[in-house]
């Protein structure tokens, strides 16, 4: 699985350049979130909290570590060990990024948690990514 990760991200990046593929990155993940909820009931695993989120995504061999944390102001995620960064597992070099984390991030904690996210990813590829979910506003 994970080289299918980092394979179309690495395309991704071919075609759209530096600003594009994290943009689409972005979108793609998010629908990919979903998506790995609806695997995992598929696989009688049913992901409906954070902690059984985490426990999938390092089960899976997406990352090694990750922690997550509930703020009054939305959702902090950290990742290390990354099993899905091009840079790292890929050992590809390139300017910019193509983490499709946030979107991952925004799929599947807004259906546990039932809310709208934006993100502000922080990215440190091949260390430890920081990526800060808030809720989105409506109107």
């Amino acid at each position: 699985m994970n080289a299918v990760f980092i394979g179309y991200m690495v395309g991704t990046y071919s075609v759209m350049g530096k600003g594009g593929a994290q943009v689409i990155a972005n979108m793609a993940g998010e629908y990919v979130g979903r998506e790995l909820l609806a695997y995992a009931k598929s696989q009688g695993k049913e992901i409906n909290s954070l902690p059984a989120l985490t426990e999938f995504l390092q089960a899976n061999s997406l990352t090694g570590a990750i922690t997550v944390g509930e703020t009054p102001g939305g959702v902090t995620v950290q990742i290390a060990q990354c099993g899905i960064c091009p840079k790292r597992i890929g050992k590809y070099q390139f300017d910019g990024t193509a983490c499709p984390w946030g979107g991952i991030l925004i799929g599947s904690l807004g259906a546990i948690l039932q809310k709208e996210f934006t993100v502000s990813p922080s990215l440190a590829p091949a260390q430890t990514c920081t990526i800060s979910l808030k809720p989105r506003k409506s109107g």
